[in-house]
C-alpha cells in the first residue's frame, strides 16, 4: 500500500467513525452552536468524505514525483480545505435554523455574555422584523439572571445574526461570525482530530 493509498484510508475512515461526534466538544461557551452543528455532522462528514477521496485520487494522479516535502506540502493544504469547508458549513447551518430555534439559541447566548450591569442589545433590520412577541420579555429575564438590565435597541446594527451588546460605551459583538472567528483555532484542533487524528 502505498502513502498516499494510507493517507486516503486514513482519511476514510476518521470520517466515517467520528460523524456522530464532530464538533461534539468544541463549543464550550455555546453549546447551541456545537449542538446545532452536531445534528448536521453526519451529512457533513458524508460530503467530505467523498471530497477527500477525490482530492486524494487527483492528487495522485498529477503528482509523479516522489518528492517528499512536495507530497507533505500538499496533502497539509488538502487537510486546511476540508477542515475550513467543516467549521464553514456548521457556521452555515447555525445561521438557517429555523426561526423559534434561533431565537431560542439567541436567548441562551444572552444568558452567557450578559454582564451584571445595564446595557443595551442590537440586533439587525432582519431579527427585529422577526422577533417572536416574547422574545424582549425572555432578554430582559436572561439580563436579570447575570443581575443586570438589557433594553432592546430599536435602532437595527449592520449585522448578519446574533447581538452586539453595549454597556456604557464599551460594545462586544456577539455575532455568530465573531464567536467562530475567536474560537476558529479551536475548532480547527478539534475538527483535525477528529477527522485525521494524530497524522501530521
Amino acid at each position: 500500500m502505498t502513502g498516499l493509498e494510507k493517507i486516503k484510508n486514513q482519511i476514510l475512515e476518521a470520517a466515517k467513525k467520528e460523524a456522530e461526534g464532530i464538533l461534539a466538544d468544541a463549543n464550550s461557551q455555546s453549546e447551541e452552536i456545537t449542538g446545532s452543528a452536531k445534528l448536521e455532522a453526519e451529512k457533513i462528514i458524508s460530503d467530505i468524505r467523498k471530497k477527500s477521496a477525490s482530492d486524494i485520487e487527483n492528487y495522485k494522479n498529477r503528482v509523479s514525483s516522489s518528492n517528499d516535502f512536495y507530497r507533505r506540502t500538499e496533502v497539509l493544504k488538502s487537510k486546511q480545505t476540508v477542515i475550513a469547508e467543516v467549521i464553514e458549513r456548521a457556521y452555515q447551518k447555525i445561521c438557517n435554523l429555523e426561526p423559534q430555534a434561533y431565537f431560542g439559541m439567541l436567548v441562551r447566548m444572552i444568558g452567557k455574555y450578559a454582564l451584571s450591569g445595564n446595557g443595551e442589545i442590537f440586533f439587525s433590520e432582519k431579527d427585529l422584523k422577526t422577533m417572536p412577541a416574547d422574545f424582549e420579555e425572555k432578554v430582559i429575564e436572561a439580563a436579570k439572571a447575570k443581575g443586570g438590565t438589557l433594553t432592546v435597541s430599536k435602532e437595527a446594527k449592520e449585522i448578519e445574526n446574533g447581538f452586539v451588546l453595549r454597556y456604557g460605551g464599551v460594545e462586544e459583538n456577539c455575532t455568530l461570525r465573531a464567536i467562530f472567528d475567536a474560537r476558529r483555532e479551536e475548532f480547527t484542533d478539534t475538527v483535525n482530530a477528529l477527522l485525521y487524528g494524530k497524522e501530521a
